[in-house]
C-alpha cells in the first residue's frame, strides 16, 4: 500500500508530491504549531487554540 499525502489541497501517493526548492516556506522555513493540554481527555480552551490557529494560518498566507 503507498503513502498518502496532502499538498496543495489534494491527497496524492508520495511519490507524487513534489515541492518546489523556491518554495517560501521551504526556504524559510515557516511552521505554524500550536500547543494544546487536555485533561481528561478534552482538550482545555479548543476554541481559543483553534481561533489563534486560524489567525496565524491567515497571516502565513
Amino acid at each position: 500500500m503507498s503513502e498518502i499525502v496532502y499538498l496543495n489541497g489534494s491527497l496524492i501517493p508520495r511519490s507524487q508530491a513534489k515541492i518546489s526548492p523556491l518554495d517560501y516556506g521551504f526556504l524559510y522555513g515557516f511552521g505554524l504549531f500550536e500547543t494544546m493540554r487536555a485533561y481528561g481527555g478534552q482538550v482545555f480552551r479548543l476554541d481559543s487554540h483553534l481561533n489563534r490557529l486560524a489567525r496565524s494560518a491567515k497571516i502565513l498566507g
